[in-house]
């Protein structure tokens, strides 16, 4: 089962304190810092995780600290929290992928509802970068031969026909099929075609 952490950064001390107080109540484990360079140290940012975060800190503001994580694979969900959020912030750090905005003082109840889906939202992105990059990994390993049979294979086409566009022999398509059938994990056309769709761009398979 995958689990995910809680953090918070925000460098005021008594915020730290009472949303420690309060998530614990609650059976949240929730780990603090005062600032985004402690975070950054301290925190594996690959994997699943939820992050209160400060908009206005010293140093390292919150919406900087958003800024630099994307700029790196995280699969972590913000929560911002904020006393004064303006209208051009709130613009700024949903469309750079926050989950939530809240207002301080937080309420504990909405802040748990809110936790709960984005801890759930940083676990199924984990999840989809894990499968995609075992995909990629798996197309990577493929030969040349291999990658143009995936293809073949993804438009419907039997190994006679695979054959003929091919000019191969049936049994040499059939040997180079149940190789990368096996690289790529599927059993079936079917499940290979449904897996690459939900993760891979096929117009990035090089042949």
């Amino acid at each position: 089962m995958i689990t995910s952490n809680v953090y918070l950064v925000d460098d005021d001390p008594a915020i730290r304190d009472s949303l420690t107080w309060l998530l614990e109540a609650a059976g949240v484990n929730l780990i603090s810092f005062s600032g985004a360079d402690d975070f950054l140290k301290q925190v594996d940012i690959t994997q699943p995780g939820c992050v209160l975060l400060d908009i206005c800190m010293p140093e390292m503001t919150g919406v900087e600290l958003q800024e630099q994580l994307l700029r790196n694979d995280n699969v972590l969900s913000i929560i911002f929290l904020s006393g004064h959020a303006d209208v051009p912030t709130a613009s700024k750090i949903f469309k750079n992928g926050a989950f939530d905005l809240l207002e301080k003082p937080v309420d504990v109840g909405e802040l748990l509802r809110v936790l709960q889906s984005a801890r759930q939202a940083s676990v199924e992105k984990f999840s989809w970068l894990e499968k995609y990059h075992q995909l990629k990994e798996a197309l990577d390993s493929l030969t040349g031969r291999e990658k143009q049979i995936l293809m073949l294979v993804l438009e419907g086409h039997p190994n006679k026909v695979i054959a003929d566009r091919l000019y191969l022999a049936l049994r040499t398509v059939e040997i180079h099929r149940h190789k990368m059938m096996k690289k790529m994990g599927s059993d079936s056309p079917v499940q290979l075609a449904h897996m690459l769709s939900k993760y891979v761009d096929l117009k990035e398979i090089r042949l």
